[in-house]
């Protein structure tokens, strides 16, 4: 299962079969693993690579620096 928890993405293996494959390492099971953008998992016969396209977070201080 993919979560969105605020800004990040998280997979879980929900105790599947197979198991969830993360950049060559099983997840343990209902433990949940940031995502970041190129990651590598594999569910069953399928092998796919994550990309985030959200701009990163940014505090109110952070733009108000980026705008003076």
């Amino acid at each position: 299962m993919l979560c969105k928890e605020k800004i990040d993405y998280i997979l879980y293996d929900c105790r599947s079969t197979d198991g969830v494959i993360v950049n060559g390492r099983k997840l343990v099971p209902e433990q949940g693993q940031q995502l970041v953008t190129g990651d590598k998992f594999i569910i069953g016969d399928y092998m796919l690579i994550f990309y985030n396209t959200q701009p990163a977070y940014q505090s109110n201080e952070q733009k108000e620096h980026a705008l003076s």
